[in-house]
């Protein structure tokens, strides 16, 4: 009993205020640690959260211990995780069984088990969908938002098949809002729908439609998702000035993710159908902005010297990792390169830093020819070539992991393996050239306020939006 009261504190204390990440941790810091006190099954949950969170902080933390424990070999949490399952047998609030989900879900991410989580996403998923959209209960208040989050999770690392499937429709940008949640809560919806969006234009980009006009019903998604950004941004903005004259005000960190979100969405939307790279560089003035919000986000970080390991879902990586990989103006490219480093968790979700930021950085690499020093800086006497924006030719348009050593998932989620990495480019022909590199094996290394990074499990995500 000892054992577990103490994971129970180390819950409340270490884990539950930083498993949310970026987003309200009121889920994890009240209902959560709230239904363990008379649900055995949250209760049992939490505990094997607790300690295999543990387990990834000891991990980063011990340079003799590059991976996490495995959950067959951490007895405490295997136990407490197999109770768990035996209580939900018996329990009929179906809400109750969808904040045990989520719980899944998180002791399936911790352990980096893709498939685990996923099956756990649907199933909950399927009980959502038997609620009233308008239902006002807690349920839906903080489950709702949080499996629509998820959905990211589940696009970006499901099977292709069934990402088509959209639990969280399209929804109206409200005229203002009352909440940063609502404003949260708003651009989740935008985002998951731009990735659709994406996924579905592939072919008109990277694909045999390339020189064809796309289908009426996708311009129209389009058009229609662009506005909705464009309301956002004007609301959020009126929500940012409202803040600044009252005491609970949007701190850098929660300014720079949200922005860079729409940042993300702004420039996936509008490239959706396009098939140069050399179409990224009109998006200079956003890449700028995205830079100095990530700066002022950055100082932040530093002063409140946070130690999170692990969040439960998506915060910094992606939207960084894109910007770094597809500006290609080098300031800012590599300014943001840093920023990665600073500001995303270690583990986010099934996204791990330490071969994101590799795989970011040896990009930067090739298409500016040049060699990055320790701290991700080029020479001071770079060439001025250098420094010119690649033409098309050198821009790596897609990358594949390497199909040696253990099994990863690319940036997509498709299962492949090993460090070694090709780099795609196009040819003058309009077909493919192949470049096969080896990403080095050293951890990222991290700022002052952080653990020792350690050597990586799964490298890196190849990205081709």
């Amino acid at each position: 009993m000892q054992v577990e009261n103490r994971a129970i504190q180390f819950f409340s204390e270490m884990v539950g205020p930083n498993l949310s990440g970026l987003t309200e941790p009121y889920f994890w810091t009240h209902l959560v640690l709230q239904s363990s006190t008379y649900e055995p099954a949250v209760r049992h949950s939490l505990i094997a959260i607790s300690s295999l969170y543990e387990d990834i902080s000891k991990a980063r933390t011990n340079v003799t211990s590059s991976k996490v424990k495995p959950l067959h070999l951490n007895s405490l949490a295997l136990t407490h995780y197999n109770e768990a399952i035996k209580e939900l047998i018996n329990i009929t609030d179906q809400g109750l069984v969808l904040l045990i989900c989520v719980l899944f879900i998180c002791i399936e991410l911790l352990q980096l088990d893709r498939d685990a989580a996923l099956r756990h996403y649907r199933h909950g998923n399927a009980i959502l969908d038997l609620f009233d959209p308008e239902d006002t209960s807690w349920v839906c208040e903080w489950l709702r938002p949080q499996f629509h989050r998820l959905q990211t999770l589940h696009h970006f690392f499901g099977d292709r098949s069934e990402s088509s499937v959209q639990h969280d429709m399209l929804r109206q940008t409200p005229v203002f809002f009352s909440t940063l949640k609502e404003a949260e809560e708003t651009i989740d919806n935008i985002f998951n729908h731009s990735f659709q969006l994406v996924r579905r234009g592939a072919s008109y980009r990277v694909g045999g439609q390339q020189h064809e006009q796309p289908g009426s019903d996708l311009l129209e998604e389009q058009r229609r998702l662009r506005h909705l950004l464009n309301v956002w941004y004007t609301v959020f903005n009126n929500l940012e000035a409202k803040s600044n004259c009252q005491p609970a005000f949007i701190s850098a960190i929660q300014r720079a993710y949200l922005l860079s979100k729409y940042r993300l969405c702004n420039i996936w939307t509008a490239m959706v159908f396009s098939s140069s790279e050399m179409d990224y560089d009109n998006y200079k003035d956003d890449y700028r902005r995205m830079v100095e919000d990530l700066g002022q986000a950055a100082d932040e970080r530093t002063r409140s010297r946070s130690r999170n390991n692990f969040e439960f879902e998506m915060g910094f990586l992606v939207p960084i990792f894109f910007m770094t990989i597809k500006c290609r103006y080098l300031e800012l490219r590599v300014r943001a390169l840093h920023y990665l480093k600073v500001l995303a968790a270690p583990r986010e979700a099934l996204w791990e830093k330490d071969g994101m930021y590799a795989l970011a950085r040896r990009i930067i690499e090739i298409e500016h020819e040049l060699l990055l020093d320790t701290d991700g800086k080029p020479s001071a006497t770079l060439s001025s070539t250098c420094r010119e924006l690649p033409p098309d030719e050198k821009r790596v348009v897609h990358v594949v992991t390497g199909l040696t050593g253990e099994h990863s998932n690319d940036f997509y989620g498709h299962q492949v393996q090993g460090h070694n990495v090709v780099f795609v480019f196009k040819s003058p022909d309009d077909g493919v050239l192949f470049r096969p590199d080896v990403l080095g094996e050293e951890p990222v290394p991290l700022p002052a306020w952080s653990p020792e990074a350690t050597k990586r499990e799964v490298l890196a995500r190849g990205a081709r939006i």
